[in-house]
């Protein structure tokens, strides 16, 4: 099991503590950091964890790699699959200006997925391309707007 942090969504804040003690029960493999920065990696790093923690947004992935992250579980790699491996692979590879490049190749994309509330425009994006079979959301979650729509045709 990989633990999923995502406080704008629970509302709840973990602490470094308690992540690293959840981190610590058998059967949990890593942990997805979707706080939106940095600040729980790099306590988790100076509180010795050494279960993998995996980026789970997407404007900070290149920041989390700097930090040591073991990779990312991100949107955007729904879409553009190649340029994330070839960011990581890149960055792994020391290669870091190559890595910056082809990861702010994908900032307009990163920009119009996270405009709106997620998932919806990752959804409409992939049932545009035929990946799929609708756009549906539940509630409370609403369909992304037509000026949004537009935008993202861009990316098809």
């Amino acid at each position: 099991m990989i633990a999923y942090k995502v406080s704008s969504r629970t509302g709840v804040r973990l602490s470094a503590n308690a992540a690293a003690a959840i981190l610590a029960l058998d059967g949990v493999l890593g942990m997805k950091d979707s706080s939106g920065g940095t600040e729980l990696f790099s306590a988790l790093t100076r509180l010795r964890v050494s279960k993998p923690i995996l980026c789970g947004e997407d404007a900070s992935f290149l920041a989390m790699l700097h930090l040591g992250a073991a990779g990312g579980l991100l949107a955007s790699a729904n879409l553009r699959t190649e340029t994330i491996l070839e960011t990581y692979r890149q960055f792994r590879d020391g290669k870091t200006v190559q890595a910056e490049n082809s990861f702010h190749s994908l900032a307009p994309l990163i920009e119009r997925l996270f405009r709106e509330s997620n998932p919806a425009p990752l959804k409409w994006l992939l049932s545009h391309q035929g990946t799929l079979a609708s756009e549906t959301l539940r509630l409370p979650l609403m369909p992304i707007s037509g000026e949004l729509g537009q935008q993202l045709v861009k990316e098809l």
